[in-house]
């Protein structure tokens, strides 16, 4: 349950990736009609956090129409660790639910369900897939007390979010469907989602 919020709740939507495996920019894909992905998971944010933000690259940011609603990230080659210490960097005050633009099977029901668990006096919220060894760090809120931790662990070398989660007092939420946090990260993935939204997504 929620307990004692005093910390700001903002979004942010990570498409600074390679996307080498899909051969194009994940985040333009088109799961919801014609809606780049990017823009449809700002749109579900956008209820239930005080201030949206695209989390991208330096090479990204003449592509984007409002850089001011963009956190460029400042460590290169971090992937998402550095993405999320990059959102620390500009709001140390305000908790982060970050999420990656490669999860396609999101709602906004998904999103309330997950803020509504908030716990403020863990340092996250995130989910722990049934059938996975590691927890979901891309679906994810990061209390302001969690920015030390990621940082201690950046600075030990460690780039992988959810190993990070592993360090930190969390609030663990178990998913139900596995499915909901689909990682598609190739064209045979993009198709399987294809096939599947229209059960998730009502």
């Amino acid at each position: 349950m929620t307990s004692g919020v005093t910390s700001p709740l903002n979004g942010l939507v990570l498409i600074g990736g390679k996307s080498s495996r899909m051969g194009k920019d994940k985040s333009l894909l088109c799961y919801q009609g014609t809606i780049p992905q990017r823009e449809y998971l700002l749109s579900l944010l956008a209820p239930i956090c005080q201030s949206t933000y695209l989390s991208c690259n330096q090479h990204q940011l003449a592509q984007i129409s409002q850089p001011e609603a963009v956190i460029v990230d400042r460590f290169q080659e971090s992937g998402p660790m550095g993405a999320i210490l990059s959102a620390f960097g500009h709001r140390a005050d305000c908790a982060w639910l970050v999420v990656a633009c490669d999860l396609p099977m999101l709602s906004v029901t998904f999103l309330e369900c997950l803020v509504a668990a908030r716990n403020t006096k863990k340092q996250a919220t995130a989910f722990r897939k049934q059938h996975a060894r590691l927890p979901e760090p891309l679906c994810t809120i990061y209390e302001p007390s969690s920015y030390q931790t990621l940082q201690n662990e950046f600075d030990r070398g460690n780039l992988s979010p959810a190993k990070a989660l592993l360090a930190m007092d969390v609030a663990w939420q178990e998913l139900k469907d596995d499915d909901i946090l689909m990682n598609v990260n190739n064209p045979q993935e993009h198709i399987e989602a294809l096939a599947k939204i229209g059960r998730h997504l009502k």
